[in-house]
């Protein structure tokens, strides 16, 4: 003859607890006293996954959703109050983006600086104001349409 199991060793918990009556994936199941508080909440477990859009949000470091805040702010904040003839406002983005990524860099290499959450702002907002007169030199995109030579369109019907 063989060993004996134990003629309770079949049943976990408590008699009372037994097992769930239905599944737990399909939300048919209701708890018995004496279940672990995971299976005796009231609330239903949260469904994972979720949407495309959710998890791609959970991506984003929230420094950079504040950094790209800051350069917005900032550069509105240079192009109202820095007086410069003739400006467009995307050299100024331009210009206090790369402030930032001065700034941030600063803070990759260890110097000292003030910082909002993961974003550096000191030394960020120094560079993209020193940066600002360069802002004259970044090419933008004429407003008239280039003209073109009347030999490549067709004439009209």
């Amino acid at each position: 003859m063989g060993i004996r199991a134990l003629p309770n060793s079949r049943s976990i918990g408590t008699p009372e607890s037994g097992q769930p009556t239905k599944s737990l994936l399909d939300r048919t199941w209701k708890a018995k006293a004496g279940d672990p508080p995971e299976l005796a909440q009231d609330n239903p477990f949260l469904r994972t996954g979720g949407s495309f859009h959710l998890n791609l949000i959970r991506l984003i470091p929230p420094g950079v959703v504040v950094a790209v805040i800051l350069v917005l702010i900032t550069s509105q904040v240079f192009y109202a109050a820095l007086r410069y003839r003739r400006r467009a406002y995307l050299p100024v983005l331009i210009t206090t983006a790369a402030g930032f990524g001065l700034g941030q860099l600063w803070d990759y290499i260890g110097l000292p600086s003030l910082r909002l959450g993961e974003a550096n702002v000191l030394p960020a907002i120094a560079f993209a104001l020193l940066l600002q007169p360069l802002a004259r030199f970044i090419p933008r995109p004429s407003r008239q349409p280039k003209e073109t030579d009347g030999q490549s369109q067709s004439p009209p019907i």
